[in-house]
């Protein structure tokens, strides 16, 4: 399975100023008395988000892939360090999976892999009732279309000879 998946999602962090009350003191002041006392403050930016196609046999739905991103890629409450080196934590993060449909095989290619599929599983103790089955739909299917064809090149003689006798009235 093929998906388009898109991440969006924001940064929080709590930041508290490091500055010791003696970095003011310069030397020159006498009886200094560092009484600081900082605050954090809760931060989050939003605006984080990225997209990426992912391909796997073993994916049966989006939320197969939705959680292998959460495992693999990203998740809520994962930890990441910015250039600054402050560590910023993912909140609200939102995946959108989009499955890339296949295209549909013409009739052709669906008659060939439904008659190798069903040649293949034809003595399968699971799937030989329904290969068996097929091969009879399939063969009955070659049939039926010899038959129209065979009628149509009928059809389009008996017009042709119809336009030789000079006959204008067709009886269809």
């Amino acid at each position: 399975m093929k998906a388009s998946v898109t991440v969006e999602f924001s940064l929080g962090t709590s930041i508290e100023a490091e500055v010791n009350d003696y970095h003011f003191d310069n030397g020159q002041i006498t009886d200094f008395q560092g009484e600081s006392y900082w605050s954090s403050e809760e931060i989050t930016v939003s605006g984080g988000g990225f997209t990426f196609t992912c391909e796997d046999d073993s994916f049966t739905d989006e939320d197969d892939i939705t959680e292998w991103v959460k495992a693999q890629v990203i998740d809520d409450g994962n930890e990441v360090e910015d250039a600054n080196g402050i560590t910023w934590i993912v909140e609200e993060l939102d995946i959108s999976v989009e499955i890339e449909e296949l295209p549909l095989p013409t009739y052709e290619e669906a008659l060939v892999t439904l008659g190798e599929f069903a040649e293949s599983k034809r003595n399968d103790e699971e799937w030989g009732e329904v290969a068996r089955a097929a091969i009879v739909v399939l063969d009955t299917l070659g049939t039926v279309e010899a038959r129209v064809s065979n009628l149509e090149a009928q059809v389009a003689s008996l017009i042709e000879a119809a336009k030789q006798t000079g006959e204008t009235q067709h009886p269809f």
